[in-house]
């Protein structure tokens, strides 16, 4: 059957493959997992020499892409990365993002999660995210998990979620979000691994400035006006029209203020009554000492009479 234009029927209801045969095709793809999968963070050889079997596997097509990705997320370089430096709530924020291409529904698929964690352990959460449905549908075994901002959304929580989740394409998991450099709070997931050196891992903002900064949570939305959503007036600065003009003291040798005249006179009245005070103390101080000597000088005498 062909239509007007030529189209036949198996035009329209033709499907392309989706198996990827060329090497540089297969070398995109493996590039496409370990940075969705890191969250666009640099991995180093020694680092992706945990997943190497895995990656070799789906190179020779001895395994599916989705069980590549699972290996790639069961590394030990990913668990280091994403879940021991973590806590557990921000782990679960991140293996959505990296395997899922989304932020949590709600709370209650988020605690979900983290009673996996506490109950199963690590391997059993992030398999419970490949070997779930929704990945089945999104991406199934032949596609790299990608963000998946839809256009419209059931709450605004969820959205909130994934736009928070969601960064630049010059920014990295492990890089401090805009709100953070602007409260001066660190990402707990901004980590320098030092596991080769035989160190403990550690912030990298403790070691740059030497202290534990302080983690104060990052508010979703827009931060409240306190002129609007408060009630409270905002504060005005008062301008003077007609400012007094100042002028140019030597306070003491070497050291000059600009200051109106008023002022000025009131630093002298001020300077010249520190004086007195102070001249008041002296004259207390030499008559006291004159009194201990005429005291000493009795003593002295009595000591020599018996």
């Amino acid at each position: 059957m062909t239509g007007e234009y030529g189209i036949t029927l198996q035009n329209l209801i033709y499907t392309p493959t989706t198996s990827i045969s060329g090497v540089e095709d297969k070398d995109t793809v493996c590039y496409m997992v370990w940075k969705q999968v890191f969250g666009n963070a640099y991995v180093m050889e020694s680092e992706r020499a945990e997943a190497y079997v895995a990656e070799s596997m789906y190179r020779a097509g001895q395994i599916t892409l989705r069980e590549f990705v699972r290996g790639v997320a069961l590394s030990g370089t990913y668990r280091r990365r994403f879940f021991e430096c973590c806590g557990p709530y921000r782990a679960v924020e991140l293996n959505f993002k990296h395997l899922l291409g989304r932020g949590p529904n709600s709370q209650k698929e988020l605690s979900e999660h983290v009673q996996r964690i506490a109950n199963e352990g690590f391997e059993a959460e992030i398999n419970s995210y490949i070997d779930s449905e929704e990945y089945d549908h999104a991406f199934g075994d032949d596609f790299v998990p990608y963000m998946r901002f839809k256009g419209t959304y059931q709450t605004a929580d969820e959205f909130n979620r994934m736009c928070t989740l969601a960064s630049f394409p010059g920014t990295t998991d492990k890089s401090l979000t805009g709100r953070a450099r602007q409260i001066g709070t660190e990402n707990p997931n901004h980590v320098l691994s030092l596991d080769g050196a035989g160190i403990a891992s550690k912030l990298v903002s403790v070691i740059a400035m030497n202290y534990h900064p302080s983690h104060v949570s990052v508010k979703k939305a827009i931060p409240t006006r306190p002129d609007i959503d408060i009630g409270r007036p905002m504060e005005t600065v008062k301008v003077q029209e007609n400012p007094e003009a100042r002028t140019r003291y030597e306070i003491v040798p070497g050291s000059f203020m600009f200051l109106t005249k008023q002022e000025f006179a009131d630093m002298k009245r001020e300077t010249s009554m520190e004086q007195m005070i102070t001249g008041y103390a002296q004259k207390e101080i030499a008559d006291a000492k004159t009194q201990i000597a005429a005291l000493e000088a009795k003593i002295k005498a009595l000591g020599a009479a018996v």
